[in-house]
């Protein structure tokens, strides 16, 4: 059997694909060809942890939609589209052990790259007449694009490209054959896989379809080629009998976005509040404002944008062959010049760019490039189907031999200028970013040259010499991309892009036992294991970086001492106190900790950037309850303004020990604040020893234990223009500001630790700090200088001794514990360090009740009824109700429409069938207005804009 003959011609795109994958991963010494892993930048730091939670789900540790181990608790709603949680690829990972889930991204990227072969050859083999040469071609092409060489450290978004080519195969049957169901169930599938690529499709769905009319409208003939395919072929469509299909487009599209509501709204409800939506929601003045704003940009941003055009020189070559041959199709002309001109604008012109990726992105343009890509492939196959309409002969001598012989000795030059590209190039580490496009731009130029040469030679009978450009493009494309650039591209060699920090998780939660805990948290203040680390140790902790959490959360999270970074959440900062409050129990560091607050458990030492690092497991030596019962008369206004770690701490102190008024207690009191001296007793010199340098000198007797702490309005700051020196009967020593990849620091505020220094703990003892602020570097920012009350801390804590941690448990979803109050309802209140979510729901003795509210921005307080009751909180995404009444209102009418269909219900088929016609009058001139004045909005203005600013 022949392998370009039935289902089996589907295979040979999908070996090239993987054959050029693995060779790429074994000259990179990437597993399972070497020690390395495929993994760099977000696919590090943000998308793998983000699989251990699809692991552990798959593997029923955890539950889908919420996960305890990351951020005081974090809703996962919008994160399974930022991982395409709910895409049957993740399937995968039910065969991965969990260990070595890093390692298996090789892997699992492999089959995404066979995937992307297999629909993309799909599509053009049921789509055009072309030859086959052409279809694997623009197939393996559209697997090694710029948007998979580029973005595939945001894997998930590889799902879309892989199920792209299948949607339009549909639009296409539906657009001309009616057929609705495979556009409605994988559009469907696209959003609930991820809603934000689902709406760049669809905007571009909205104008692919205006310009397919509009060339109608421009270039009617008497038999117009169909977009879709029948029996594999595309069939002529007299003009008179055209379909009529807006009214379907715009239903079908409608029932898709309706099927996907069970997903879509809460994911956008959880959106709407998170940080990540207010870091890039746009300007003052509303809609017109955020437009206005984005007109402003005009220069393209990150050069890796230019990216987007790997592996399209043979495509475009076609296209530019067929242009100087089929000079008579004047349709066909125009929609090369108008798609390529809507697929490549973003390139050139920002605002553009922007406005396809709805006004904002950071760090990945073109986010849309699998698109480009797919409509450089059918504009390729478009001409080579009326250039080539036979398959050319493959032979010199007509038995094949010719060409077998051709094609090795092919093979072989590829294999000698891979080699020798990639001895070259790796002689050079650490190119900016904007050489290395200028090798490549002379690359794609001489493939673009190759490729066009081969296609005028002999009607392009040579493809053995087209396979040796294609082969030598994508190896050496490969090599530069894969596994991470050697070149400087200006923002993966920020400090958190490491990759070693999994790794090291890893080997900590074997070597110290940890076994996995839903309420008890770790804490990491040394920011060595990055943000994400609890995903991979299977224990709770505040730090998190999944990108979507309530903005009242981080803004909370600094007010009470702890550093942010972006739409991060740190462990590094806080109190003692605070720590106690927030359920921390265990610590890990590379660094030592003061054993006055830590008791040391165990040691080991890891390998880190080839040097042997000892960590250390401790054990917190003052800790509260996971969940404290306050009393409400003492509990303070969370929307107190002038909220600070002392105020806090404070006001937290006098709810829990049931204090009346306002400074009967204090645990922790300002020694000097904003630069000003506080406490009298104490001295305070301000000095400047150079022009620069503003030295801030303070000088006290500590009377009993207390814990002296560091802070300024640094949150989100890293300037490094501060240092701290403190002068006790030890010496002098500077105080160190730990920071990922930089745990020697001293500079403060640094990348990861931006807020609460710790000075040391102290009892009855002169103790001198001074601060020097070097304005040249950064802000005079202001001085404060607090200290906590370490006794009282110890009584409070003490006094929970007996207190059980079986007080409380948690199931995957669920928290719950039993309380006895003898005080009237509402009196004392149980305070949870989870962040409150409006997809908590409680239950008291099996009744829902709607009394548990936010409290401080780290808490969820319950208010207790009066003698022995349970009390039980589940969640349940918000919205995803209202999202799954839709979703059944939408399959309910799916399945009608089917029905009606297959049952031949006449009547009905025939009212739908008038009211499409009837539609059709106004609707294609509405459509073509609104398209009209989208391409005005997105193309026209703001080419405008780009030449006038």
């Amino acid at each position: 059997m022949q392998i370009n003959k039935g289902r089996y011609k589907y295979i040979l795109p999908m070996l090239i694909s993987a054959l050029i994958y693995c060779v790429i991963l074994c000259v990179k010494h990437i597993f399972p060809f070497g020690k390395t892993t495929i993994d760099y930048y977000d696919l590090s730091q943000q998308i793998a942890p983000l699989y251990y939670h699809i692991h552990d789900m798959l593997h029923s540790k955890t539950a889908f939609f919420y996960n305890f181990y990351s951020g005081l608790g974090i809703n996962m709603s919008v994160v399974t589209s930022g991982c395409s949680g709910l895409s049957p690829f993740n399937l995968f990972f039910l065969l991965v052990p969990r260990d070595y889930l890093l390692e298996s991204l090789s892997f699992f990227q492999l089959i995404k790259v066979m995937a992307m072969t297999f629909t993309m050859f799909f599509y053009l083999d049921k789509r055009f007449r072309a030859p086959r040469f052409f279809n694997i071609f623009l197939s393996v092409n559209y697997a090694f694009s710029g948007f998979v060489l580029t973005l595939y450290m945001e894997n998930k978004w590889m799902d879309i490209a892989v199920f792209f080519p299948l949607l339009m195969y549909f639009y296409d049957r539906m657009v001309h054959g009616g057929r609705i169901t495979g556009y409605v169930v994988t559009l469907a599938l696209v959003i609930i896989s991820s809603f934000y690529m689902g709406a760049i499709i669809l905007v571009f769905i909205f104008l692919y379809t205006g310009v397919r009319i509009l060339a109608d409208m421009l270039y009617r003939t008497k038999t117009g080629k169909a977009l879709s395919s029948e029996n594999g072929k595309m069939e002529g469509e007299p003009e008179g009998k055209r379909r009529h299909f807006i009214l379907e487009l715009g239903f079908s599209t409608f029932l898709g976005i309706l099927l996907s509501s069970f997903i879509l709204i809460p994911q956008l409800t959880q959106l709407f509040a998170s940080t990540r939506f207010e870091n890039g929601s746009g300007s003052e003045g509303g809609i017109l404002g955020f437009y206005l704003n984005i007109l402003k940009q005009t220069e393209p941003a990150y050069t890796t944008r230019w990216w987007a055009l790997f592996n399209l020189a043979f495509s475009a070559a076609v296209i530019f062959v067929g242009l100087l041959r089929v000079r008579g199709n004047r349709k066909l002309r125009f929609l090369t010049i108008t798609l390529a001109v809507m697929t490549l604008a973003e390139l050139f012109i920002e605002s553009i760019n922007l406005l396809w990726h709805f006004g904002s992105y950071i760090q990945y343009p073109i986010r849309n490039g699998f698109i480009i890509n797919f409509v450089f492939a059918i504009l390729a196959c478009m001409y080579a189907e009326r250039m080539f309409t036979t398959e050319v002969a493959q032979t010199e001598d007509g038995n094949g031999q010719g060409f077998e012989w051709v094609s090795l000795a092919g093979l072989l030059v590829t294999v000698i200028l891979f080699a020798i590209f990639v001895s070259i190039y790796s002689r050079h580490p650490g190119m900016e970013v904007r050489s290395v496009f200028h090798i490549v731009l002379v690359m794609m130029l001489i493939s673009f040259a190759g490729y066009a040469a081969v296609l005028f030679w002999q009607n392009g009978a040579h493809y053995s010499l087209s396979l040796m450009i294609l082969c030598t493009e994508l190896l050496c494309y490969g090599f530069i991309m894969y596994g991470g650039p050697t070149y400087v591209t200006g923002y993966s060699e920020e400090p958190e892009q490491e990759r070693d920090y999994i790794r090291i998780a890893t080997q900590l939660k074997k070597d110290f036992g940890l076994s996995s805990e839903y309420l008890y948290r770790v804490k990491n203040p040394d920011e060595s294991l990055n943000a994400n680390y609890s995903f991979i140790l299977e224990r709770p902790a505040l730090s998190n970086w999944t990108h979507i959490i309530p903005g009242s959360l981080q803004k909370s999270s600094s007010e009470w001492g702890y550093s942010t970074q972006f739409t991060r959440l740190l462990d590094a900062g806080g109190t003692v106190f605070t720590d106690a409050l927030i359920g921390v129990r265990d610590v890990i560091s590379c660094l030592p900790q003061d054993e006055e607050l830590y008791e040391k458990v165990s040691s080991t030492e890891v390998e880190v950037d080839g040097k042997s690092v000892e960590y250390t497991w401790y054990k917190c030596r003052y800790s509260l309850p996971f969940g404290v019962p306050v009393y409400a008369n003492a509990m303070f206004d969370s929307e107190l303004e002038n909220r600070n770690p002392v105020s806090l701490q404070n006001q937290m102190y006098r709810s829990l020990t049931g204090a009346d008024t306002e400074y009967e207690q204090e645990i922790a009191d300002f020694l000097v604040r904003r630069g000003q001296l506080i406490d009298e007793s104490a001295v305070l010199e301000i000095t400047e020893p150079s022009s620069q340098v503003k030295r801030y000198t303070f000088s006290t007797e500590v009377k009993g234990k207390k814990a002296l702490y560091f802070n300024s309005q640094t949150a989100d700051m890293e300037d490094g223009n501060m240092s701290i020196t403190v002068l006790d009967r030890d010496g002098s020593g500077a105080i160190a500001v730990p920071s990922i990849k930089d745990t020697d620091n001293t500079d403060y505020p640094a990348h990861f630790n931006n807020n609460i220094l710790y000075l040391g703990s102290y009892e009855n003892e002169n103790v001198s700090v001074i601060v020097d602020v070097d304005r040249s570097k950064g802000e005079d920012y202001p001085v404060n200088i607090s200290q906590l009350d370490l006794e009282k801390l110890r009584c409070l804590c003490d006094s929970y001794r007996d207190f059980p941690d079986e007080h409380i448990s948690a199931g995957k979803k669920s928290i719950s514990f039993n309380a006895s109050v003898s005080e009237d309802a509402g009196s004392v209140v149980m305070l949870l360090p989870i962040a409150y979510d409006e997809g908590w729901t409680l239950r008291v003795n099996g009744k829902k009740s709607d009394i548990m509210y936010s409290y401080s921005g780290l808490f969820t307080a319950i208010p207790l009824y009066s003698g022995d009751n349970n009390y039980k909180m589940t969640f349940f995404p918000s919205g995803m109700g209202l999202g799954i009444v839709i979703s059944f209102l939408g399959l309910a009418i799916f399945a009608a429409i089917i029905v009606i269909r297959h049952q031949k219900i006449t009547v009905i088929e025939n009212e739908l069938v008038v009211l499409s016609r009837d539609g059709e009058k106004w609707l294609t001139p509405v459509y073509m207005i609104v398209w009209a004045i989208a391409v005005i909005l997105m193309y026209i203005i703001p080419a405008g804009a780009f030449v006038i600013l």
